[in-house]
């Protein structure tokens, strides 16, 4: 994936690390699975947004990535909220409403 600022960026197949490359050198290496507290997982897409890298990983990680200097900004997503989200919804279907 290129960048207009004439940066390349790869993962790294075994590691996962992501690496800028510009004029032909390294700019930085980010290893966000790691930093982020996760292993055994994989980098399942990355976009490119003001100046951030948006990586997914795994199933409810996401982290943004400065462009410019590879700084790593985790968000990962606690499965027990997403339960007590769940729990709060209200379910309307097959419910009727009586008006007198």
């Amino acid at each position: 994936m290129e960048y207009s600022g004439g940066i390349t960026f790869y993962i790294e197949k075994k590691s996962e690390i992501l690496i800028a490359i510009q004029n032909e050198t390294i700019k930085w290496k980010a290893d966000v699975v790691k930093k982020c507290g996760k292993s055994k997982v994989e980098i399942n897409s990355i976009f490119i947004r003001s100046g951030t890298l948006k990586v997914s990983f795994g199933k409810n990680s996401i982290a943004f990535v400065n462009i410019e200097n590879g700084e790593i900004e985790c968000l990962t997503v606690d499965k027990q909220k997403r339960k007590d989200q769940e729990k709060e919804q209200i379910n309307f279907t097959n419910q009727s409403i009586n008006k007198k």
